[in-house]
């Protein structure tokens, strides 16, 4: 309430990460599990709640009293929590440890926990059985092991602005470190058009300098196909005049698929072209204005399915300029062509809501690696 940082170790945070908020792979993720794991994680794999917690201790408001004779008794769906956190990294070894660890804390039969586990008994409190919650953590981890489920949620659009210039060069491989501390984006998984992993978006970054919008797209499958090679792909940004004019905008994609709002603006590179190519609505449709020059087109890499795009903000204003503080609804897109009847469709659309920064500026952060 007085401004100060609030420092209490809490293993419930974890839920940031369960639901999707903070990315499991990210640095700022793996950082605060292992602080939790520090602190909090007794009994091989149970996980307190927080940094001395007397509740079935010493607390007044105890059910039952000393029933835990200690402090910091587990919670099983501490437990779970950093079962997940494991299991989104892809490390089920791990996840599985915490699941047996939960059976093996049950009561007799299998019967489910209450909220607490005595890390001095080894055993469930009896004043809290049998919870349904604890149960039905259990059973979503176990789901989540088993690949039928998933409880992170993707918002439907993000907030983003960073100021970092990336020198984008033809070779992507080699840029790719200079991205490390950009915020990037989550993208839903597997809701590419045509279920291909090649044009489904993964993660976005996103940052700007005085002059450029910079954007990295990360797509599932971690590959992508050659220059004018089938499958062959575009990638693409639709915008909204920076400077919110009254030009006439479109709600579809240039092939017709649909754009979260309307936009005004789009650039684009194909993957059999070597021109970047920025069009404007006109009388309803797409419109060619121009091949953009003066900067690097856009690149991709063929082995990590890394895409970079340089975008003057220039041009995707209508006084050919922008400030800081001016902001635009993005769409990032990935474009795929059907091999056999040689179509071109919007495959995947991710949604962003950006602003211009300046270089002294507090970052809108997602995420970091």
């Amino acid at each position: 309430m007085d401004g100060t940082p609030r420092t209490l170790v809490d293993g419930s945070s974890n839920a940031l990460i369960v639901y999707g908020v903070v990315d499991a792979n990210s640095s700022r993720a793996n950082s605060h599990v292992n602080k939790i794991k520090t602190n909090l994680q007794h009994d091989n794999f149970g996980i307190a709640r927080y940094d001395g917690d007397t509740f079935y201790y010493t607390a007044p408001f105890s059910p039952a009293g000393n029933e835990a004779l200690s402090d910091e008794p587990t919670w099983p769906q501490m437990s779970a929590y950093a079962a997940l956190h494991h299991l989104y990294r892809g490390e089920k070894q791990t996840a599985l440890n915490y699941l047996k660890w939960i059976v093996s804390r049950t009561a007799v039969g299998y019967m489910a926990q209450g909220e607490a586990v005595s890390r001095v008994t080894l055993k469930p409190l009896p004043s809290t059985m049998v919870e349904p919650v604890t149960a039905a953590w259990f059973i979503i981890t176990a789901l989540t092991y088993e690949d039928q489920a998933d409880l992170r949620i993707i918002p439907p659009q993000f907030n983003a602005g960073a100021y970092k210039t990336i020198n984008v060069t033809t070779t992507v491989a080699n840029d790719l470190p200079q991205w490390s501390n950009v915020p990037y984006y989550h993208d839903q998984l597997n809701d590419s058009e045509s279920s291909s992993g090649d044009t489904d978006i993964a993660k976005v970054y996103n940052t700007n300098d005085a002059n450029n919008l910079y954007v990295r797209i990360k797509n599932d499958s971690n590959h992508l196909s050659g220059y004018n090679t089938a499958p062959r792909f575009a990638m693409t940004v639709y915008a909204e005049d920076f400077k919110h004019s009254t030009m006439e905008s479109k709600n579809t994609g240039l092939y017709g698929g649909s754009l979260d709002r309307p936009m005004q603006y789009m650039v684009s590179r194909w993957s059999d072209s070597n021109d970047f190519a920025k069009f404007y609505v006109n009388n309803g449709s797409w419109t060619f204005d121009k091949h953009l020059t003066g900067v690097t087109i856009p690149q991709w890499d063929v082995n990590t399915g890394d895409i970079e795009m340089v975008i003057p903000l220039s041009e995707l204003s209508s006084t050919g300029s922008v400030s800081i503080g001016d902001w635009s609804n993005l769409n990032i897109v990935l474009v795929r062509q059907d091999s056999n009847t040689l179509n071109w469709s919007e495959d995947d659309v991710m949604a962003i809501h950006y602003r211009v920064m300046s270089s002294g500026e507090q970052w809108y952060y997602g995420n970091v690696e």
